[in-house]
């Protein structure tokens, strides 16, 4: 089959991108899905933005290069459902989204011109298909649940675990803040506890700015605490598993959680909030929080379950292997075989 992955309103990347610096879940998902899909033998093309892109199996050619082209048994727009109208040649049209359906490019999604355009809407979740189709009118039995994934290599071998050794990695606006509060509690009870921050805007490009170098500053004061800004997937992959807790007072609506899939990966036991898609991400894999950082009832539970797995080796013990078979099944090249599965039956 040829495949064309039309990426216009993101970052650029090419090929080689993601072993070179941090990439957003996104950009991320389309360099391992295209690869996996000509793995499985399939011809794929990425349009994206950058210029003298790089190519591996998978080809990269510049956007405007996308005009006329064709013939593609399956043309797959990204973050924005407007290039499925464009001229080519193309036998199906999907749209793939990991946004949120209050995010601007989901805009517009369930008028029936749009929708008749569109052979199928590919999601992250059930969580984000149900939101998306209910608010706006976008046929449900259109859509595809293509998921988020890892990449099975990157946690192989071993790294030497620290029991009390707890993760943040996330963008800053998504609950980093309350780990000002969090973190001095449980040092009083675990003076030996250490936390390892990953996290930044350099992943999308932006400059850290006096609200972060505020809370940067006022995390580092925190005995235990080291920061470490962004770091690439396969360096995360190893925190990982030198972690012992992904520690994620969760305040975003996730879609698709591609940290809490990782720490799962690498049998880090997440404690985050029962929100939106994270329920379904890591089911009885971590523990879930209701309600929301800065509540009262979740911070005590939060900082109880953090408490509970620093002290109670046989339910960490239980929760990090319950995480490592949930995420076999999120392995990029499942997730090919079964969207290809799927793109073969639409033809």
């Amino acid at each position: 089959m040829r495949f064309a992955f039309y990426a216009g309103n993101l970052a650029s990347f090419d090929a080689f991108s993601l072993e070179e610096s941090p990439l957003g879940g996104t950009e991320t998902g389309i360099i391992r899905l295209t690869e996996k899909l000509a793995e499985l033998g399939h011809e794929v093309v990425v349009f994206n933005a950058r210029e003298n892109a790089r190519s591996s199996k998978v080809k990269y050619q510049r956007q405007p290069e996308i005009e006329g082209s064709g013939p593609w048994d399956v043309f797959i727009s990204i973050r924005d459902w407007i290039p499925c109208f464009l001229n080519l040649d193309a036998k199906r049209r999907f749209f793939w989204s990991g946004d949120s359906y209050d995010q601007f490019p989901n805009f517009g999604l369930g008028d029936k011109r749009v929708s008749a355009k569109i052979d199928a809407f590919l999601t992250v979740s059930a969580w984000q298909a149900e939101q998306i189709c209910s608010r706006s009118g976008f046929p449900p039995t259109k859509t595809f649940i293509l998921k988020n994934g890892i990449e099975e290599s990157y946690f192989e071998g071993h790294e030497d675990r620290v029991r009390k050794r707890l993760i943040y990695s996330s963008t800053p606006y998504r609950g980093l803040e309350h780990l000002t509060r969090y973190l001095p509690v449980l040092r009083k009870i675990h003076p030996e506890l250490e936390a390892h921050l990953f996290s930044g805007y350099s992943v999308y490009g932006q400059p850290e700015g006096e609200g972060l170098q505020n809370l940067r500053k006022a995390l580092e004061a925190i005995p235990g605490v080291s920061w470490h800004g962004n770091k690439t997937q396969k360096e995360l992959s190893r925190e990982f598993m030198k972690s012992s807790i992904l520690i994620y007072p969760c305040q975003f609506e996730e879609t698709s959680c591609i940290t809490a899939l990782e720490a799962m990966a690498a049998g880090c036991v997440p404690i985050t909030s029962k929100l939106a898609a994270l329920p379904e991400t890591i089911g009885d894999a971590g523990v879930l929080i209701e309600g929301l950082p800065g509540q009262l009832n979740y911070d005590e539970n939060f900082l109880r379950a953090a408490h509970g797995l620093l002290t109670d080796d046989a339910l960490w013990q239980k929760l990090s292997l319950l995480g490592k078979e949930r995420a076999l099944d999120h392995a990029w090249m499942k997730i090919a075989k079964r969207f290809e599965d799927f793109a073969q039956s639409k033809l």
